[in-house]
């Protein structure tokens, strides 16, 4: 069948005026939605709405109707602009049919908004503490050469921390300062030694104290502050110097042949050869439980008569530190622990005096078990020498003792 040209024609205008409507509202519509959602995106590329492309062709292929590029922003969304499809001219003649019209621009995207940086690590808010001090606060009996040991709960800034030392006893100027490796542990040692309370009875509690204060100033190395000023004292020992006494009924002497006496003491021999030895007790009932050492420990006693020529014909005078239960021949033969040294090898009448710091050190340590008892016992290195002679010393038991000096708290 034939076609009349005229009615070519009028398919043909029809073609081109749907694909020029569907272009134009397309490209409109397309740039429009490229607005919108540009809208968070900036420095986004304006939308285009190019219209669709002329059908070619017999029965030519739709012409596309692409819309504007999409816009972007940093850190916006894509904002799209595109156009509608041109319907394409359907069954066209060999002409290429006219191109719709272009379709309206998309509007440019709005900047978006850049989103903030990663946070760093947490900042050092704490504030330091003080976990110990030695001495310990409120202490009792700290002896002289003690030194003050600050340990913090975390490094500080030394210089701050050595700022905020104060003592009225012990001021920054009398104390040398120095810190561990770590630099959370200060050390403050007195230039001199600290002062002990002197007392002559036991029974008196008085003291010498110290004290001192690391105030706010000190920080961390962070720069946080101490929260609240941190207050110490403690307080030195006392010296006390104390006289102890005999125990009357273990004291006195026995003889070698059974004879014993608790009125005198007498070392040496007799006319009939019969050996003499002097017995010593001193009683440690009235030294207090707790002493942090004892500094000196006396034996002393008078020796007041003397008959021949003991120091001549026997020797030297011994003390031997022996345990006995009773002034009797058990005591006389009982072995000796220790020959502690020559107590006196003059006939002078005078006080003999003799150091048994170590042997009262030892019995304080065990004064359960010897009953308090601190003994001794006296010898001549020759006992007897059998020459039908008199030669012994005499010492007076009443003036027997111990002068002690000790550390309490």
């Amino acid at each position: 069948m034939r076609v009349r040209a005229s009615s070519v024609l009028s398919l043909v205008s029809v073609g081109l005026l749907v694909a020029a409507c569907g272009g134009s509202d397309g490209g409109s519509q397309g740039g429009g939605e490229g607005a919108t959602a540009g809208a968070a995106g900036s420095g986004g590329d304006a939308g285009s709405g190019v219209g669709g492309d002329a059908g070619s062709g017999v029965g030519g292929d739709a012409g596309s109707g692409v819309g504007g590029d999409a816009g972007s922003g940093v850190g916006g969304d894509a904002g799209s602009g595109v156009g509608g499809s041109g319907v394409g001219g359907s069954g066209g003649s060999d002409a290429g049919g006219a191109g719709g019209e272009a379709g309206s621009s998309g509007n440019g995207g709005s900047a978006g908004m850049a989103s903030g940086g990663t946070g760093g690590a947490g900042e050092d808010l704490t504030p330091p503490t003080i976990v110990t001090t030695l001495p310990a606060d409120n202490a009792l009996g700290v002896l002289d050469d003690a030194k003050i040991v600050v340990t913090f709960s975390e490094p500080m800034d030394q210089a701050a921390a050595q700022a905020a030392y104060q003592s009225v006893e012990l001021p920054a100027s009398e104390v040398t300062m120095a810190w561990n490796a770590a630099g959370d542990e200060l050390t403050i040692t007195p230039n001199k030694k600290l002062l002990y309370q002197a007392v002559n009875d036991p029974s008196v509690m008085q003291r010498i104290g110290y004290g001192f204060t690391i105030t706010t100033t000190a920080t961390d190395k962070a720069g946080n502050n101490l929260a609240a000023d941190a207050h110490f004292s403690f307080s030195t020992a006392r010296r006390v110097s104390h006289t102890l006494d005999r125990v009357p009924a273990l004291t006195g002497l026995v003889s070698g042949t059974g004879y014993k006496a608790t009125n005198d003491i007498i070392v040496g021999d007799g006319s009939a050869n019969q050996e003499y030895r002097g017995f010593m007790t001193i009683d440690m009932a009235d030294l207090p439980s707790g002493i942090i050492e004892f500094e000196k420990a006396t034996l002393h006693v008078q020796q007041d008569l003397v008959s021949g020529t003991p120091y001549t014909n026997h020797g030297n005078l011994e003390i031997h530190e022996v345990d006995f239960a009773a002034v009797d021949t058990t005591a006389f033969n009982a072995s000796s622990l220790d020959n502690l040294g020559v107590l006196t090898k003059y006939s002078s009448l005078v006080q003999k005096n003799f150091n048994v710091l170590r042997v009262l050190t030892a019995d304080y340590a065990n004064r359960s078990a010897l009953g308090d008892l601190c003994q001794f016992r006296l010898q001549f290195t020759t006992g007897v020498t059998f020459d039908g002679k008199t030669d012994n010393a005499h010492f007076e038991p009443t003036t027997l003792g111990m002068d002690v000096v000790y550390l309490a708290e």
